[in-house]
């Protein structure tokens, strides 16, 4: 609690600086480790591609019902907190390129690493595990030597917390800069305590947090605050620009017709 804590607080008080470092130096990491896990299934006889049959054995339905609001809301839907960092961006032209490289990047991850965790584990495996890429890890063995690189994916799995969380929390302290009109560093530390806090007391065990987290912050949480809210400000901007724009086109028409009274007279 306390690593994390003060984690938080570094990372986010030397945000622009870390953040993007810290990814940079992992990313080829974390592509070296998903091959090197590849390599060492395929080697240890541990991949089994009739587990993936059959393919939409019950229609295009299942898939539906499972992308939303499932899929849709996380991780995809949490993608909504980087419209706070993109008011910081100073080369805005290619903010629609590299959102859709990492949209595209993070989604063949995610679908290589379930092919992995199916071609593996099975379906019924897949399904009991509490941490199905652990426990893809822990299927490697080659010649008893090889073995027991689960740390490595702990270590990827802690790392990817502290960034995303990393960056809800920013997401957070610049929504209450723009609020209380202070710069976000005096709220650093207060913030990073009570996440620290209520990463605790949020759940009892572990069947209570995906209780939470499967059944309840999907529809109330996730729905609301990723679609409702953004397409609700939406419509205000639209509205507002369009008023502007009306002003200004009435300020425009008013001021000609003054100038043409003048040359007129």
């Amino acid at each position: 609690m306390v690593i994390n804590h003060y984690g938080n607080r570094l990372y986010i008080v030397s945000w622009y600086r870390s953040a993007g470092r810290t990814s940079e130096i992992f990313t080829p990491y974390l592509f070296g480790f998903l091959f090197l896990l590849t390599i060492f299934l395929i080697a240890s006889g541990n991949i089994d591609l009739y587990q993936i049959k059959p393919v939409l054995a019950e229609g295009i339905k299942p898939v539906i019902k499972t992308v939303f609001p499932g899929l849709i809301v996380f991780p995809f839907g949490e993608l909504i907190v980087f419209t706070v960092i993109l008011c910081n961006v100073t080369n805005s032209e290619k903010v629609p390129f590299v959102s859709l490289l990492g949209v595209g990047i993070a989604s063949f991850l995610l679908i290589f690493s379930s092919f992995l965790m199916i071609a593996t584990l099975g379906v019924d495996g897949l399904q009991r595990a509490n941490f199905p890429l652990l426990s893809v890890a822990r299927e490697v063995s080659i010649g008893n030597f090889i073995e027991r690189i689960d740390a490595i994916v702990v270590f990827i799995m802690m790392l990817g917390i502290l960034v995303k969380g990393s960056v809800f929390l920013f997401g957070s302290l610049k929504g209450m800069e723009y609020v209380f009109r202070l710069p976000f560093r005096y709220f650093a530390m207060p913030s990073a305590m009570l996440v620290s806090f209520f990463s605790i007391v949020i759940s009892v065990n572990f069947a209570d947090h995906l209780q939470e987290g499967l059944k309840l912050v999907p529809y109330y949480l996730h729905l609301p605050l990723q679609f409702a809210v953004p397409f609700i400000l939406l419509i205000i901007l639209i509205w507002k620009q369009r008023k502007n724009k009306n002003k200004q086109t009435g300020w425009k028409h008013g001021s000609n017709q003054q100038n043409e009274k003048k040359q007129g007279s």
